[in-house]
């Protein structure tokens, strides 16, 4: 599990720092992540690993009706809430997905910006689900 999180982690830091500075999330980095992410999964579970698309499916669906409803999140957010879901599985994609929101409701209300970047939020909230998950599961 510990070189999943770094892969993810490896990803999260050029995709953190382009999307803080252009409000963009190149594709080939989403993908590359995905694959990356997906791969290892399947190495892991020695078959394909269900849950782990589903949960990045739901949570790639539920950002993508969110940026249609409310407006503001781009796609490259909503692609990458699927190597969020590879990463974190269930219920992980669920508590990632909370904490991120909560980091970007702080993030919003300090710096007091029409647009800002969720991919921060979304690797913060990833990374901070999986610790939590490896810290109660032993």
């Amino acid at each position: 599990m510990l070189f999943i999180i770094l892969v993810f982690a490896a990803f999260a830091i050029p995709i953190t720092v382009i999307d803080i500075k252009t409000y963009r999330i190149p594709n080939i980095l989403n993908y590359l992540c995905a694959i990356g992410l997906l791969v290892l999964r399947i190495i892991q579970e020695q078959n394909i690993p269900w849950v782990y698309m589903a949960c990045g499916i739901g949570a790639s669906l539920f950002l993508f009706a969110v940026s249609k409803i409310k407006g503001g999140m781009g796609l490259g957010d909503v692609k990458y809430a699927f190597s969020v879901g590879l990463l974190c599985g269930f219920p992980g994609t669920v508590l990632a997905l909370l904490v991120s929101s909560i980091i970007g409701i702080v993030w919003s209300l300090i710096k007091k910006q029409q647009r800002m970047p969720f991919a921060p939020c979304l690797a913060i909230g990833a990374l901070l689900a999986c610790l939590l998950g490896c810290v109660l599961s032993g």
